[in-house]
């Protein structure tokens, strides 16, 4: 009995240290798993940091750029208005100025018409006052031939009158060449 009892002790013994050494290895792996998920959880909180850095970092850049953004835009802005106002009163000048020279226009336009029809006006008199003294020069005078403008002239020569153009002679004369010998006519009265 004894011997069974010491074999059910030496048993349970051996089942006790097989269950413990089950948990031992249980409770090994669990530490090591804990641990491993130790190790992953500062690794993640350290990214997190790392990430978090970085978007404070990046924010802290956007907002740098956005503050001197905005410093340039207040500079653009009233320099863009003046350039505005100034553009406004200078189209506003331009477009007076082109209003005005418009009327000028049309004023001088007017002017030359006036003036075209006072120099028809002049001409048309002229021409009456012409034809009333050519009229009362036929009528007063009507024995005498009318006289014409231009003069006329006989050229009398020999055969050689035939080289001359008398249109280059003079414009004022109207010239009429006669041949009155040819040269071997005047070579035989001179013998």
């Amino acid at each position: 009995m004894i011997c069974s009892q010491v074999y059910r002790i030496s048993r349970k013994n051996t089942e006790d240290t097989n269950t413990v050494t089950s948990y031992q290895k249980k409770i090994s792996r669990l530490q090591k798993n804990n641990q491993s998920l130790e190790l992953q959880l500062k690794i993640e909180r350290n990214n997190v940091a790392l990430n978090n850095t970085n978007f404070e970092s990046a924010l802290q850049h956007e907002r740098s750029l956005v503050r001197n953004l905005r410093k340039e835009l207040e500079s653009v802005i009233p320099t863009s208005t003046k350039e505005i106002l100034f553009n406004s009163d200078n189209y506003e000048a331009k477009k007076q100025e082109i209003t005005e020279l418009t009327k000028t226009v049309r004023e001088l336009n007017m002017q030359v018409s006036h003036l075209q029809d006072k120099n028809m006006s002049i001409k048309s008199q002229l021409a009456n006052l012409y034809d009333d003294q050519i009229n009362r020069r036929t009528n007063t005078n009507p024995d005498k031939k009318s006289i014409p403008d231009i003069a006329t002239t006989l050229m009398v020569g020999t055969s050689n009158l035939k080289g001359i153009n008398e249109k280059k002679i003079t414009p004022a004369v109207e010239i009429t060449k006669v041949i009155a010998f040819t040269i071997e006519q005047a070579k035989e009265k001179n013998r």
